[in-house]
């Protein structure tokens, strides 16, 4: 995959401002200086997702947090960049909260955004990029936003580069991404925990669990 710094700059000030908090500003340049060349090298040796993959973002995301990571060798524990990530990300809030999840029209089009048309691509373009995302559909009669993820790229660079331990940290993300959408994220399973996929039933906040079990 290509760097590209437009993501970098997405994440950057919050990042910063996170680290700040926590280390001597000096400790804190230099945990980006290297988190950015961290970043660099993990996305030169992701896998190949494919120009379009509309879910590639989410490996972009993924490494730009590794790379501070392994920018501070290791010396943030998976707890304190859980943290650092959670605070990168609410620093975004008036970002993500244009969406709002009670509303049955900003479900459609993040199902569109977030399923639909990732399954379009893919049925293009699966055969020739294998190592991204297995995605069945909203097959279940459900309210809201559902489908299943087969495989994670992200786990696999995560496995391929010795540094698991990471992986908890940013799933956890996605409960914090969809409660800024107003809605809450519903999952049994996730392959960073063992798991055979990581299943995504999302809601709007206002809503009860088990009035959703009824269907549409």
């Amino acid at each position: 995959m290509k760097y590209k710094a437009i993501y970098w700059n997405f994440f950057k000030g919050g990042i910063r401002k996170s680290l700040n908090k926590r280390l001597e500003p000096e400790k804190a340049k230099e945990i980006m200086k290297n988190g950015k060349e961290k970043y660099r090298f993990l996305i030169k040796h992701a896998p190949e997702l494919g120009k379009g993959n509309p879910f590639s973002v989410n490996m972009h995301f993924a490494c730009i947090f590794i790379g501070i990571w392994l920018g501070s060798n290791k010396t943030l524990s998976p707890d304190t960049m859980a943290d650092i990530m959670t605070e990168s990300l609410l620093n975004l809030k008036s970002f993500f909260g244009i969406i709002n999840l009670n509303k049955p029209r900003h479900a459609k089009i993040v199902q569109y955004q977030m399923a639909e048309k990732y399954m379009k691509w893919c049925d293009k373009h699966a055969e020739k990029y294998p190592s991204t995302w297995k995605m069945t559909g909203n097959t279940e009669n459900r309210r809201g936003v559902y489908y299943e993820l087969h495989s994670c790229p992200i786990c696999a660079l995560c496995k391929q580069e010795g540094i698991p331990e990471i992986m908890p940290s940013l799933c956890k993300l996605d409960t914090l991404m969809f409660a800024m959408m107003r809605g809450k994220l519903i999952r049994n399973q996730m392959i960073a925990a063992g798991g055979s996929m990581c299943d995504y039933w999302i809601i709007g906040d206002e809503e009860n669990e088990r009035e959703n079990e009824k269907g549409f």
